[in-house]
């Protein structure tokens, strides 16, 4: 994981990225197989944000940001990119309509 990119909650990738490969690909192994998360991998962290030039009493004056463990952006990175290039809907300069 880059150094610019957001580590997420535990920033476990950045820091023992080499050493946890074995057991980091053994678990997104299960989890591809299974389609279970682990209980770690389903919890986030849940920030309110304001929103510009708005009451702060109001809550509809915020929006959620979710901060993710690392494993579960590298998952979704990785189930997301092999099939971008299956759906014409995600090729650059494509539209649906030409489908």
């Amino acid at each position: 994981m880059t150094r610019r990119k957001c580590p997420g909650l535990d920033e476990y990738l950045q820091t023992y990225s080499i050493s946890l490969l074995p057991l980091l690909l053994e678990t997104l192994s299960e989890v591809h197989k299974t389609g279970i998360l682990p209980t770690n991998m389903r919890e986030a962290l849940m920030i309110m944000l304001p929103k510009p030039d708005r009451d702060p009493t109001d809550m509809g004056s915020y929006r959620p940001l979710y901060m993710l463990n690392g494993d579960v952006k590298l998952l979704a990175g990785l189930e997301l990119e092999p099939r971008s290039s299956e759906y014409t809907s995600f090729i650059r300069s494509h539209i649906t309509i030409k489908a």
